[in-house]
């Protein structure tokens, strides 16, 4: 029998509990030899753009985003971390766009992707409706097959 090729898997990670057991389903459920996988964060950076003292208080803006770029690179390290004691072939990227859906489907499409592995929090309509579904998001603009890992 004739082993699959391997293939080129993103999954999308934001260091939520939800992100990580998307990652460890793949890894137990869907990981095969030879897969390379790149796991992309995609940062939110709404909170930041929406304080009220975004425009008045420079300082406090500043030491927003240094606290937020010292997070990231925190979380970057873990996800590094998290690849090498799976035994996982692959690496760690940070993507930008409008929204974190738009940063997956980006990354996706620029590194020609097979398959896109994401987490979902369960929002019910009602809130998926009012806050978005990044999970929702994918699914519908990715041009690879999506699974979404839901936690029981």
């Amino acid at each position: 029998m004739a082993s699959a090729a391997p293939r080129k898997v993103l999954i999308a990670m934001d260091g939520s509990r939800h992100s990580n057991f998307a990652f460890d389903y793949f890894v137990n459920h869907v990981w095969r030899e030879g897969d390379e996988v790149l796991l992309v964060h995609a940062a939110d950076h709404g909170s930041l753009t929406s304080a009220p003292l975004f425009s008045t208080d420079p300082m406090f803006v500043s030491k927003l985003l240094n606290e937020e770029e010292t997070e990231i690179k925190n979380l970057m390290e873990r996800l590094e971390g998290k690849l090498a004691s799976s035994g996982v072939a692959g690496r760690a990227v940070r993507y930008s766009a409008n929204t974190p859906g738009e940063a997956v489907v980006k990354a996706a499409r620029e590194a020609g992707v097979d398959l896109i592995v994401t987490g979902t929090r369960g929002l019910g309509m009602l809130r998926r409706t009012i806050l978005g579904s990044v999970s929702q998001y994918i699914l519908h603009h990715a041009d690879v097959p999506v699974l979404i890992c839901r936690e029981k």
